[in-house]
């Protein structure tokens, strides 16, 4: 395992990144399972599969890749975006496909849109008009996609071939001018003939990879999915998408009510770009399907559109006035308590001032505290031979406005 960054590392903060994945169809070597756990722990330790950016995939679709296997490439652009939220405040993906041309099948660099858009239109990706190998075409109008960045946000191009160029001239000058616009070029491909191209293209030897098989190429995607937890959503998918989870009598009638709760939302799930029903704020369950979702209990809040077991308490000190709370704003400080849980300040017990014994008298309890808490009792009694002048200033209690219930203790004889 490579522990120390190459030595041409470049900052990723507005920089552009090239991922050039050359995988040719001729089972992998110790070697490259070693370069394949260097690619893993790069793109582990580097962030590079969280935060935002803008992504863009060059797919190869020359005669020698195949039906088949365009759909492993399919495969790669979905297992390599598992970690990364697709939405208009999040990262970007444009796709392109290339043979003699390049043809821009998908760009949210232009007009965002979800995950759940980004699977649909993808499948309708196809392999056709198979010929030559363009890549520097591809790489021409990958540029011309990245003319629509926003600025300073992360710009990956990640570039999936089977060889070797045949057409469009050599793509190493494209790609040496790039670099010197900070891209940083990763090469993958199959076949030791071709390390000396995939070296000229990649930013260094650490970032070529080689392997044998789309089958090896399809377990790197694997290894480069791992196990997300889904934790974003958004919920302006229409209701229609989530028709598919349950078997309304009504379904295509106007009045249909559709799969989701009266508390829920049709939502695309950012990061596997699958449509579910969706508890929303105030609302909690693991599933919003109708009858699902239940409202959050008095003292708990939800404020995210998201699957949830439970709703979160109120700090400490603090509770709501209704149930079916979708904000910590809904959180006021009880009855006694005083501060500000929505701006983080703690709510803390009202304090009475200390009572003094009374004149021929005694106290009980901690009356003569510096500061004596809501709800706390202060016992009042006189000395032999003398009485209180009020019963009722017996017991004394410090009340939530911070003063003392009754009067002063007062004791004669």
């Amino acid at each position: 395992m490579i522990n120390n960054k190459p030595k041409n590392f470049i900052s990723l903060n507005g920089k552009v990144l090239i991922f050039v994945f050359f995988v040719l169809i001729s089972s992998c070597s110790g070697s490259s399972i070693k370069e394949e756990n260097d690619i893993v722990e790069y793109l582990e330790k580097n962030n590079i599969l969280v935060g935002k950016a803008e992504i863009v995939f060059l797919l190869d679709r020359s005669g020698s890749v195949g039906a088949a296997n365009f759909e492993t490439e399919k495969g790669f652009v979905e297992s390599f975006l598992t970690h990364i939220v697709v939405d208009a405040n999040a990262s970007h993906v444009a796709v392109i496909s290339y043979s003699d041309a390049a043809d821009r099948h998908i760009d949210y660099l232009i007009q965002p849109k979800t995950k759940c858009h980004l699977s649909q239109e993808l499948q309708d990706v196809q392999f056709k008009d198979s010929r030559a190998t363009n890549i520097a075409a591809a790489l021409d109008e990958a540029r011309a996609v990245f003319q629509n960045a926003r600025p300073q946000v992360n710009k990956v191009l990640i570039l999936v071939s089977d060889g070797r160029a045949n057409m469009g001239g050599d793509p190493v000058p494209h790609a040496n001018s790039l670099k010197e616009l900070g891209i940083e070029i990763f090469c993958f491909g199959i076949g030791s003939s071709l390390r000396g191209e995939l070296e000229r293209l990649a930013s260094s030897e650490q970032h070529v990879y080689n392997c044998d098989e789309f089958r090896d190429f399809a377990r790197l995607a694997k290894r480069i999915r791992g196990d997300p937890h889904e934790s974003s959503w958004s919920g302006q998918a229409a209701a229609p998408n989530c028709d598919h989870l349950c078997d309304s009598p009504y379904k295509g009638e106007a009045d249909d009510p559709g799969c989701c709760d009266h508390s829920a939302r049709c939502s695309c799930a950012l990061l596997s770009g699958m449509h579910m029903c969706v508890c929303g704020p105030g609302y909690y369950g693991l599933s919003g399907l109708a009858g699902h979702c239940r409202a959050c209990p008095i003292g708990t809040y939800k404020s995210r559109l998201e699957p949830a077991k439970q709703c979160t308490p109120c700090p400490p000190g603090s509770t709501t006035a209704k149930s079916a709370s979708g904000s910590i704003r809904d959180c006021v400080c009880k009855e006694g308590y005083e501060g500000n849980p929505t701006s983080g300040l703690p709510c803390s017990p009202v304090k009475c001032p200390p009572l003094q014994k009374p004149k021929h008298g005694f106290t009980l309890g901690s009356c003569r505290d510096s500061a004596v808490p809501f709800g706390s009792d202060c016992g009042f009694l006189c000395d032999q031979e003398y009485e209180l002048v009020n019963r009722d200033s017996a017991i004394r209690t410090c009340l939530s406005n911070g003063s003392w219930s009754g009067k002063s203790a007062v004791c004669k004889n």
